[in-house]
């Protein structure tokens, strides 16, 4: 019984909810994996193969002038340079968030799973009888103020800790609403005695 409803957005974020049974939805939000290629026509690549090539260009100029390479070494001067190029181009497409999402079970918990690009996956769970309440939180940086949607853990009765959710693709505070109304509906909290 599997009923899946997709929403898509104009900045690339596509928004999923899953529903498994009355007990069990997921939500998830997931945009186009980082590739190489895409990575070179961002912005951001941009600027890094801008810098590693400026840097090069300048420092070649420098040692071919004053003389200081020879043939060999400038062939692996040249080597260096892409290789780093290479090097810092996957070390952005590692760390890049291209799916978030969290499954919640009524009577089990919730599970916050993030992927990267590359493949990798971080889980984290949180066991029913720990959580307190699921809200959305207000995070102020130094130049923005957003919303971001956050797990309530209590794990004794005095000791409460936010768990956000959702933090690398900041959805809208439209989607949180929706997000926020959806998970209490499948939820269900521990009373207090």
């Amino acid at each position: 019984m599997e009923q899946k409803c997709k929403q898509c957005n104009l900045s690339g974020w596509c928004i999923e909810t899953k529903a498994y049974s009355d007990d069990c939805c997921e939500y998830s939000i997931r945009r186009a994996k980082l590739t190489i290629s895409s990575l070179l026509f961002c912005n951001f690549g941009k600027a890094v193969l801008l810098l590693c090539l400026t840097s090069y260009i300048i420092w070649m100029t420098d040692a071919v002038y004053s003389k200081q390479l020879l043939a060999p070494q400038r062939v692996l001067a040249h080597l260096a340079f892409i290789g780093a190029a290479i090097v810092g181009l996957r070390i952005l497409q590692a760390h890049h968030v291209y799916r978030e999402s969290v499954l919640v079970v009524r009577t089990y918990g919730v599970q916050v799973t993030r992927e990267y690009s590359m493949g990798s996956k971080f889980h984290q769970f949180f066991p029913a009888h720990q959580i307190h309440s699921i809200v959305i939180n207000e995070g102020i940086s130094m130049h923005q103020i957003f919303y971001y949607l956050a797990i309530v853990i209590q794990k004794e009765k005095k000791l409460t800790k936010l768990c956000p959710l959702f933090l690398s693709s900041r959805p809208r505070l439209a989607v949180l609403q929706l997000l926020y109304t959806a998970m209490n509906d499948t939820m269900v909290y521990p009373r207090p005695s």
